[in-house]
C-alpha cells in the first residue's frame, strides 16, 4: 500500500516538475517580449514549448536519482537535479540547432534554459 502511495507521489512531483517548465518557458516568452519591447503575445513561441516540455520530461523520468524514493542529503538531490537540467539544456538547444528554429530568440531561449 505505501509503494503504491509512493508510485502515485512520484507521479504528481513528475507533473508539477512539467507545469513548472511550462511556467518557465512562458516567463522567458514574456520577459523576451518586455525586453524587446513588443506587445506581449502569452502564446508566441509555443511551437518550442511541446518539445521542451517532450525534452525535460524525458530526461527527468528517466533520470535515475530524480525521483528516487530513498532518502539522501539535499546535496546529493540538488547535484542529480542539476545534471539533469543541464542534460535536457543540452538537448534542447541540439533540438533547435537541428530542427533549424533559428529564428527564435537567443535570448528567450537562454532565459529559458536557466529558469
Amino acid at each position: 500500500m505505501l509503494r503504491e502511495r509512493m508510485h502515485i507521489l512520484k507521479k504528481l512531483v513528475f507533473v508539477a516538475d512539467l507545469c513548472l517548465v511550462a511556467l518557465g518557458f512562458q516567463l522567458s516568452v514574456i520577459i523576451d517580449h518586455l525586453r524587446s519591447g513588443t506587445s506581449v503575445n502569452v502564446f508566441s513561441g509555443d511551437n518550442l514549448m511541446l518539445p521542451a516540455i517532450i525534452i525535460w520530461g524525458g530526461v527527468f523520468w528517466f533520470s535515475p536519482d530524480c525521483y528516487s524514493v530513498r532518502l539522501r542529503e539535499i546535496k546529493g538531490i540538488l547535484i542529480s537535479s542539476l545534471k539533469a537540467a543541464l542534460i535536457s539544456a543540452g538537448l534542447f538547444l541540439a533540438f533547435i540547432f537541428a530542427g533549424g528554429y533559428l529564428e527564435e530568440s537567443r535570448f528567450q531561449i537562454i532565459l529559458f534554459a536557466a529558469l
